[in-house]
């Protein structure tokens, strides 16, 4: 193996990565500690239902997603551009050509000025985030009214960070408005799997080998499942914990945002939005109704939703909860995932030394994302 490269994780960072090593002839090696690709981003089958790992989405219009994927085949549906928001005064509603049977009671009430700062915010999100600036909750509060802010910005924007705070930098607030604004939201017709699935066909399959878990790294070396192989380059595209453990680095404090996903569901119509935010007082943030965007992911007459709180709660409290703020009382919990690394907290660019080893992944971006995952990985430098 002295001759190739070898990429220690299949998420998108390392499967983009490969990507481009085939397309270039270099031999290469891809080794995943678990038995599947996709790392963070992906889908698992329970109860009938496919269920993304957490409350996902795809921007299509992310630039390099645009290079390395087909979205035809993807099959993507689209969220509705806005959301419902369930606040202290009722139910209102915020969107772009929202669809009128989601536009329950009132919309949120916005001045001239916060749709004039939203047109300013696409227009500089144009620009690729490269370095953080002021948080996103010191922006919203300057720029935008109190309403607005209140009722759609913050509750929005925490579910894109994982942030209840919006502490996350303005430019990434503007760089995701803008491309929502451009290309909306979607998920592929069978799950946010299909996404790594696409990437891998790109790929020979002789070129990956799942179940092999990287222990240590000596130079050029690695340590695979308790043996020793030496490589002529080696490219971290693992998460931030496991690249820090490899290279010997303390983990920088606090590195990851964590969220506890409640899995919901009924099996009769429901008169719901896909997406609805919360910004009255309640330990839930915002949920989702996946199969009122894509029908694939339950049996006919099902629905399920995606529940998403920042505290561990009681799954009897949060199914009480949604019955009480949806007043569908037909909701029915089925389990709970805690997501101990959601997304990385900020962007860290530890000092690699060896001229043997290269990183990519979304952490290494100011932009933790696919997008971010799939930039690093086509612009890995070194090897």
């Amino acid at each position: 193996m002295s001759k190739n490269i070898a990429i220690v994780g299949g998420g998108c960072a390392g499967l983009a990565c490969a990507i481009q090593l085939t397309k270039k002839n270099i031999p290469f090696k891809l080794f995943e500690a678990s038995h599947e690709l996709g790392g963070r981003v992906g889908s698992y089958h329970r109860k009938q239902l496919i269920v993304d790992k957490g409350f996902q989405v795809f921007l299509p219009s992310y630039s390099t997603a645009k290079k390395l994927l087909n979205y035809k085949s993807l099959d993507l549906c689209y969220y509705p551009r806005g959301a419902t928001i369930i606040t202290e005064n009722g139910n209102e509603w915020f969107g772009l050509n929202y669809p009128k049977q989601f536009q329950s009671n009132s919309k949120v009430r916005t001045q001239w000025k916060d749709f004039l700062q939203l047109g300013v915010d696409v227009f500089f999100g144009s620009c690729i985030p490269k370095s953080p600036n002021q948080p996103s909750i010191d922006h919203f509060q300057k720029k935008y009214s109190n309403e607005f802010s209140t009722n759609f910005l913050i509750p929005f924007f925490r579910g894109v960070f994982l942030d209840p705070s919006c502490e996350k930098s303005s430019n990434q607030f503007q760089y995701y408005l803008h491309n929502f604004f451009k290309g909306g939201a979607a998920i592929p017709k069978y799950g946010m799997k299909e996404i790594p699935a696409q990437l891998a066909q790109q790929i020979p399959s002789d070129c990956i080998e799942l179940n092999a878990n990287v222990t240590a790294l000596y130079d050029n070396q690695l340590i695979i499942n308790n043996t020793s192989h030496e490589f002529k380059h080696i490219i971290l595209a693992t998460d931030l914990s496991t690249t820090y453990n490899l290279i010997d680095q303390p983990l920088p404090i606090n590195p990851w945002l964590k969220v506890h996903n409640f899995i919901l569901a009924k099996k009769s119509p429901t008169t719901l939005a896909p997406l609805t935010l919360v910004s009255k007082a309640s330990p839930i943030s915002h949920f989702n109704i996946p199969t009122l965007v894509s029908d694939a992911l339950a049996p006919s007459g099902t629905h399920y939703m995606n529940v998403t709180t920042f505290e561990n709660c009681d799954p009897k409290k949060i199914e009480t909860e949604i019955h009480e703020l949806t007043n569908e009382r037909d909701w029915s919990f089925v389990w709970h995932d805690t997501i101990k690394k959601a997304l990385p907290r900020y962007q860290l660019t530890p000092q690699i030394s060896s001229p043997y080893v290269s990183l990519c992944g979304d952490w290494t971006t100011h932009r933790p994302s696919i997008e971010g995952a799939l930039y690093s990985g086509t612009h890995v430098k070194r090897y």
